[in-house]
């Protein structure tokens, strides 16, 4: 099977841990509520040393212990998440990527699925991935050292713009 043809194209790679981690903290960004969320928290560890500041009243140490835990709540929960579904052997599968005139199909030794292109919402290219999202803050997160390629990335575009997905701009 060519896997540029006309109306098919196949992928398949495994995530990093690396991979894992940017691609989880692009999504963080791409959800108002998560992102809200997440900086709560960076505001909660900086208004605690404020207030401190403020009330003249010395930082001991378990204050900025405190304050680091908050500041550091999103990123280290976002490198747990990584690491947990790194390490876990079905997540760590490799992934087959299809895409077709029908949608995308994902397979890998233990499940496969799909999602009609009528479930993906918008495709954008983010933090070094190809993102194709079929829910708030959820998508098929595809690095672009396996679908950068100009011919690949070009004809991956094409299939979903011919299928009313819309292209959004990223970094």
């Amino acid at each position: 099977m060519d896997p540029l043809s006309p109306f098919e194209l196949t992928l398949a790679y495994s995530l990093t841990l690396w991979e894992r981690i940017r691609a989880s903290a692009w999504l963080v960004t791409q959800r108002w509520l998560t992102a809200v969320f997440a900086g709560i928290w960076v505001v909660a560890g900086a208004s605690l040393v404020g207030l401190y500041l403020f009330k003249g009243v010395p930082l001991t140490p378990t204050v900025w212990l405190a304050a680091l835990a908050c500041i550091l709540f999103m990123p280290l929960m976002l490198v747990i998440t990584a690491l947990l579904l790194h390490f876990n052997k079905r997540a760590r599968e490799p992934f087959t990527y299809r895409f077709d005139d029908y949608g995308v199909h994902v397979s890998a030794v233990s499940y496969e699925y799909t999602h009609k292109w009528a479930a993906i919402s918008h495709a954008k290219r983010l933090g070094g991935f190809l993102m194709l999202f079929f829910a708030p803050g959820c998508a098929h997160c595809l690095p672009l050292r396996v679908a950068g390629k100009p011919e690949i990335y070009k004809h991956l575009l094409e299939l979903a713009k011919q299928h009313n997905v819309k292209i959004e701009s990223g970094t």
